[in-house]
């Protein structure tokens, strides 16, 4: 979790749910104004919405962020692992605890198959919605979640951020890059390291979710018309190919199309304009 001095944050904590397991969030930005669900990237937790609280504050709106189950201090209930239905179904609840009747929706990379799924929700009550480099498999196959060796390596390293000095070292290493703010980096860094309190488990998961669902039928129950995709075409996480075509497909899609940007950096220097197309501006 942030900590409580962090700048921009106004409250956070630990719902359990009704069915079993609990979900982890952070909420960070204007006391007052317009609500915006985060859905943070694979791996992630609710640590990461700590890097939109400054641009947040500015715009007057405030901004959730949530650990999906096995990442941070999010726990699954008894049965086999959520499925992004089950995901969105759970914040609900949360969101309801919360007093929460109308809010935006955000997602950046892993975090756009559950925001997909909410956006097929019939009774969701939307104000708007932003995807921003979305790993999400349609029409154009992403890359191959790892096997092999490659699996192994992807666990072990996630194992080893479970040690509290490395966790450290990272985090202050993230005072560099991109150009965010200091504080702003410092929370995306906590947020991948938070991801991993639990083990590689659900990292992995996401992983192979990412690769093997076919997103058509969820993105055909789409009738929200306002969805603005921001993707740069430098990005080697995803394949920028597909956020085109998702754009195309889903109802009046607006395509924000940045020929010199990345996985990451889109986000950094687009948070603002992706803060307020959240909240239909």
């Amino acid at each position: 979790m942030l900590p409580s001095h962090f700048p921009g944050r106004l409250c956070g904590g630990v719902h359990a749910l009704p069915a079993g397991g609990c979900l982890e969030w952070e909420m960070v930005g204007a006391a007052r104004g317009e609500t915006i669900l985060h859905f943070h990237g694979t791996p992630g937790a609710a640590d990461g919405v700590g890097f939109f609280a400054s641009q947040a504050a500015a715009l007057g709106v405030r901004v959730i962020g949530v650990s999906r189950p096995g990442y941070g201090r999010s726990l699954p209930g008894d049965g086999p692992p959520a499925t992004p239905a089950q995901v969105v179904d759970a914040l609900f609840s949360l969101l309801s605890c919360l007093g929460v009747t109308r809010f935006g929706v955000s997602a950046w990379s892993g975090g756009a198959p559950y925001a997909l799924e909410l956006l097929s929700w019939p009774e969701a009550p939307l104000l708007g919605a932003s995807l921003v480099a979305p790993a999400e498999h349609i029409r154009v196959p992403l890359r191959l979640a790892p096997r092999g060796w490659r699996r192994q390596l992807h666990s072990t390293a996630g194992h080893a951020l479970r040690i509290p000095g490395l966790r450290g070292l990272l985090s202050a290493a993230a005072a560099l890059g991109h150009g965010a703010s200091r504080d702003g980096v410092r929370a995306l860094m906590r947020g991948n390291i938070a991801a991993f309190r639990q083990g590689p488990a659900a990292y992995l998961r996401e992983l192979d979710l990412i690769e093997s669902d076919d997103w058509t039928e969820v993105i055909s129950r789409i009738g929200f018309p306002r969805v603005h995709v921001f993707q740069g075409m430098l990005d080697t996480a995803v394949d920028p190919s597909a956020s085109l075509s998702l754009a195309e497909v889903l109802p009046q899609g607006q395509l924000v199309r940045v020929e010199d940007a990345g996985h990451t950096d889109i986000l950094v220097r687009y948070s603002r304009e992706i803060l307020l197309a959240a909240v239909g501006k």
